[in-house]
């Protein structure tokens, strides 16, 4: 957790995604994405640097700002994992233990990804609300519509 605020890169990505997040809300003076006639260098859909940016102009700095919300999600991947055992029919330790172990998981096989300014965790928070949304609360159903649309919308998050 000390790292969050570090002035040290975590990887490649985090001082890439934090470009992008001030091109996104204008702080570069560039465009997100290149004219149509131009060559693509950006491949990630937008949403995620928009909401990494403005965070990133309330806290002052981008890079924190996508660590800060990239531990967040998987926090809430955690949380949301508990759920869908609970509107499956399972247990709350069932719950407890679902949330813990994707921690523990990402922890130990994906660390790398714990708290990175990367857009992989939002996007995993969105695809998870969907598949809540999908499943209901157990008691009645969700929505097939509703859950198909959290799952498009979160195309626009991850590539």
């Amino acid at each position: 957790m000390a790292f969050i605020t570090a002035h040290v890169s975590l990887s490649s990505n985090e001082g890439w995604n934090a470009y992008l997040a001030q091109r996104a809300i204008g702080l570069d003076h560039a465009p997100l994405y290149p004219p149509s006639d131009q060559m693509v260098f950006n491949n990630y859909p937008p949403s995620s640097f928009y909401v990494v940016g403005l965070f990133g102009w309330l806290v002052g700095d981008m890079i924190v700002a996508g660590r800060i919300i990239s531990l967040l999600a998987l926090l809430y991947c955690a949380w949301a994992t508990g759920r869908i055992v609970l509107a499956c029919g399972g247990t709350r330790a069932g719950a407890w233990l679902a949330g813990l172990l994707v921690m523990i998981y990402s922890a130990v096989f994906y660390s790398d990804y714990v708290a990175m300014d990367d857009p992989q965790w939002l996007g995993q928070a969105v695809i998870m609300t969907g598949f809540m949304v999908l499943l209901g609360n157990g008691r009645e159903p969700g929505g097939l519509a509703r859950g198909g649309l959290s799952a498009r919308v979160s195309s626009w998050w991850r590539d």
